[in-house]
């Protein structure tokens, strides 16, 4: 969804100010990838870290 938006938002935007749009595959396709990449290292990471704890030493650290 997030894709579409922003390539539809560039274009009306190419339209209205009267700019070639400037949306290419390989500048979502490496967007998509790095943001892809932080989501699930900043996911998994704080995941597993929560994993490896005892439940009673998880609730102490609320």
């Amino acid at each position: 969804m997030g894709i579409l938006f922003g390539a539809g938002g560039a274009v009306a935007v190419a339209l209205l100010a009267h700019w070639p749009s400037l949306v290419s595959f390989w500048t979502v396709l490496l967007a998509f990838g790095f943001s892809a990449c932080v989501g699930l290292f900043f996911g998994l990471y704080p995941a597993s870290r929560a994993a490896a704890l005892s439940p009673a030493e998880a609730l102490r650290q609320l």
